[in-house]
């Protein structure tokens, strides 16, 4: 389950998406604040943050977790 910290919507992924999901489908506000994720010093504070996000389902999707590192830090 995702939802999104400015309007509160609540709503479940498609199963098969392993792109990221960078707007709010209620709202369109951005889901993840960029600069927050990269500010995190510790791994374990950044997998918090992309977990209350982007939900649970993320430990169980290891490609979708790629995908979303690979959008966060791609070009690094």
């Amino acid at each position: 389950m995702m939802q999104c910290e400015k309007c509160g919507g609540k709503w479940e992924p498609p199963k098969r998406h392993t792109k990221s999901l960078s707007e709010c489908p209620f709202c369109g506000a951005m889901l993840l604040e960029e600069e927050k994720a990269r500010g995190y010093g510790k791994m374990d504070e950044f997998l918090g943050y992309m977990v209350k996000v982007y939900g649970e389902e993320l430990y169980r999707n290891s490609e979708r977790l790629k995908n979303l590192i690979g959008d966060l830090y791609g070009g690094e």
